[in-house]
């Protein structure tokens, strides 16, 4: 909670003069999946961003205020509950991944050097061996054997959403007075926003990972 408050300041900071210093329920809208720990990070993400002054202050002893998050029931989330389970052609896809030479390959290269069907003892070498399998882990999600297809069944989803807000943004007549978008997810989330802008680096995200993108007007332009 602590990262995501800090995080909090550090947007803040870097969007000083673009949001208004207090909260504008018009300027920002917040959504989260439906589980406990990115309802939280959330939250302590946006005491980070707004923290009370004057009449926000309803007690003098509580810096803090509360900020809607917005979310969906986890079965209906279609936009950050990645990977989505419930796709038969991704499911159809992550069969043929695990059939292909690259994870075969992987996942018996590390049984056979450290007996992993036999746990005996954490040393810095199973550590390591771990940390390997854990990243690859991330890859075959949405990457390794027909990424393009899994991205346009995953993140690509998202991606899209994202292209939309930034249009709805660029047109002329537009009401739209929301000037930041933010998502709570997961590390899974991010490996799939990644691997939809072909950018993932192959390691599993630390945590409170966030990516930020942003639109820019020319002068000129």
């Amino acid at each position: 909670m602590k990262q995501h408050y800090e995080l909090g300041q550090f947007l803040k900071k870097r969007y000083t003069g673009f949001l208004s210093e207090r909260y504008d329920r018009h300027e920002i809208f917040i959504r989260s999946t439906d589980e406990d720990r990115t309802l939280m990070s959330a939250e302590a993400n946006l005491a980070g961003m707004f923290p009370p002054t004057g009449s926000e202050m309803f007690h003098p002893d509580l810096k803090w205020q509360p900020i809607p998050v917005h979310t969906v029931p986890e079965d209906e989330d279609r936009l950050l509950a990645f990977p989505l389970r419930d796709c038969p052609r991704y499911a159809q896809l992550m069969n043929e991944t695990e059939k292909t030479d690259i994870f075969v390959n992987m996942t018996e290269k590390y049984k056979k050097t450290h007996n992993i069907t036999h746990p005996g003892w954490v040393n810095q070498s199973v550590v390591e061996t771990l940390k390997v399998l854990n990243d690859f882990s991330y890859q075959i999600l949405f990457g390794v054997y027909k990424r393009e297809e899994k991205c346009r069944l995953q993140g690509g989803l998202l991606l899209d959403q994202i292209i939309k807000n930034l249009s709805n943004a660029t047109e002329l007549n537009s009401q739209q007075k929301v000037k930041m978008i933010v998502y709570s997810a997961h590390d899974t989330t991010v490996v799939a926003l990644q691997e939809a802008l072909n950018v993932f680096n192959g390691l599993q995200p630390p945590y409170a990972s966030c990516h930020l993108i942003e639109l820019y007007h020319e002068g000129n332009g």
